[in-house]
């Protein structure tokens, strides 16, 4: 994997009887990950943007998580696949790679997502993000140079205290209320736990 590539597997549970989910092996993703793919039932068609047409700069892929870092596991493959993205060079988007998708979360449900980064350059970020409106709402970060993973929102920034790891991370986002939210993130290579409220 590129240096600075970030794999992401992404599922979906609601509270509801109304459950979305997707994942990298899905047959939509057979021939490639491009806009327009819509694997798996309940969310909206990708749309990936890179900010260059060099793909040694960033780009796209489908790959196995326990490519990135130095390859420790246990990573979050499904089917032996995640979404992967990289930026090289001092890429970060806008200038980097991004992969967008919509959906709906009601009260009460639960958004289920893993992510598993590899090397960042110092002072370079990768994060996942949730946007509403267009709006950063919630985002889980590491900062190259940084010792720790940070959740950031509305009321600042914190430090989950789990360390870099390349091994993967199980975030639970919980919509508890219109701005208001709950979110556990596990750290694979451990099962170390952080919790938050908003």
């Amino acid at each position: 994997m590129k240096r600075g590539g970030i794999l992401l597997l992404m599922m979906v549970v609601a509270a509801t009887a109304r459950a979305a989910s997707d994942n990298a092996a899905d047959l939509a993703y057979s021939d490639g990950w491009q806009t327009g793919d819509n694997g798996g039932s309940g969310f909206g068609a990708w749309t990936l943007q890179t900010s260059t047409a060099s793909p040694a700069a960033n780009g796209l892929f489908i790959g196995s998580s326990n490519g990135n870092g130095f390859g420790n596991g246990p990573g979050i493959d499904s089917g032996g696949s995640a979404w992967g993205l990289y930026a090289n060079n001092g890429q970060q988007f806008p200038g980097g790679a991004s992969a967008l998708r919509g959906f709906s979360l009601g009260i009460g449900q639960k958004l289920s997502i893993d992510m598993d980064n590899g090397f960042i350059d110092s002072g370079r970020t990768v994060a996942l993000r949730l946007l509403v409106g267009g709006a950063i709402r919630f985002e889980l970060q590491f900062v190259g140079g940084n010792s720790n993973y940070s959740v950031v929102d509305g009321g600042g920034t914190v430090d989950t205290g789990l360390p870099f790891t390349d091994g993967g991370l199980h975030v639970e986002f919980t919509l508890t209320g219109v701005d208001t939210y709950s979110v556990g993130i596990t750290r694979l290579a451990d099962s170390a736990v952080f919790a938050h409220s908003s």
